[in-house]
């Protein structure tokens, strides 16, 4: 469910895998992948009067376009997302447990399918599984989205959605899924999943979609960050800011995003002035924190015939 191509030959999967792996000048400083887990703590130091960046780890949050994040960085040898995991030929898999097949569960329990769409938080339960955590020992960062275009695209997702250009249709998909749970429930689930509970295989928790982007930014505390905020990218000014990210990492030079879309839905119609008020209500209510955390307008409704149009991009905050 990665999306991801034979970008690059074995030879150099073989390659990277050497060089970003088993030199131990590497293992704190490498730009992809993770030695045995550190016990440093997530920030950077200062050698020689110059800023000394830890290695940088990608979390892949749904839809908000991390398969070309990863695919981008798959191409120069840097593994990111699903490349700790997949046992194809394109990528070492440091992370995939010799007995675990590719896309499964983990070891059965209801943490379903791509352990790279996991919240960090709850991955650090889960890393006895496979051979570490990718995200130990390392700076993190992400790509939020607006709830509503999330939603959307979410709806057309080739992997969990919907086909369906019928805005009746979209509209009780969404209802659906969003009340099967609500955060807290879903929080206490994913608490259970970390700590080996299990959970009850449901549609959000399994699949990690429509998941709320906060459970990813913060601890399992809510309130401790796990993505540094200058590390939290927007989807809509995704252009702007990624290459300022890889740039902050000396990796401006290597990693550069692909003009090619990954894992899209295809003739996509319907759009956010599509959802019914009621919806839009269960939409706010469902993902408020991410609303404010990442600075994204809430609204009644998309009436914008004679108004001004909804802007998308973050407020900033």
């Amino acid at each position: 469910r990665g999306g991801i191509d034979r970008d690059i030959s074995s030879a150099e999967a073989a390659r990277t895998r050497s060089d970003h792996f088993t030199d131990p000048s590497r293992k704190r400083e490498g730009v992809g992948g993770s030695t045995a887990p550190s016990k440093t703590k997530r920030s950077s130091s200062r050698s020689s009067g110059s800023i000394r960046r830890r290695r940088l780890e990608f979390v892949h949050l749904t839809k908000t376009g991390g398969s070309a994040i990863a695919r981008a960085a798959l191409s120069v040898g840097v593994r990111w997302g699903a490349c700790h995991f997949y046992d194809e030929d394109i990528c070492d898999t440091p992370f995939a447990s010799s007995d675990t097949p590719r896309n499964t569960t983990v070891k059965g329990k209801d943490g379903g399918e791509s352990p790279w769409h996991l919240p960090p938080w709850v991955f650090e339960g889960l890393a006895k599984y496979f051979k570490g955590n990718p995200y130990e020992g390392a700076d993190l960062f992400i790509v939020t989205r607006n709830p509503y275009s999330r939603v959307i695209s979410e709806y057309y997702c080739p992997w969990v959605g919907n086909r369906s250009d019928d805005s009746e249709v979209l509209n009780h998909w969404v209802k659906e899924k969003l009340r099967k749970v609500n955060p807290k429930m879903l929080h206490r689930k994913l608490e259970g999943l970390r700590d080996g509970a299990g959970g009850d295989g449901s549609f959000i928790l399994a699949t990690k979609h429509l998941m709320p982007q906060v459970e990813y930014i913060f601890e399992s505390d809510g309130k401790t960050r796990a993505v540094p905020e200058e590390n939290t990218l927007h989807f809509e000014n995704l252009a702007v800011e990624f290459p300022k990210l890889m740039a902050k990492y000396s990796m401006d030079g290597r990693v550069r995003l692909l003009a090619k879309k990954v894992n899209v839905g295809k003739n996509k119609t319907l759009t956010h002035r599509d959802l019914y008020p009621a919806t839009v209500k269960l939409i706010n209510d469902f993902f408020r924190r991410d609303f404010e955390e990442f600075g994204y307008t809430m609204v009644d409704s998309f009436d914008e015939e004679g108004g001004t149009p909804y802007s998308f991009e973050s407020n900033g905050v």
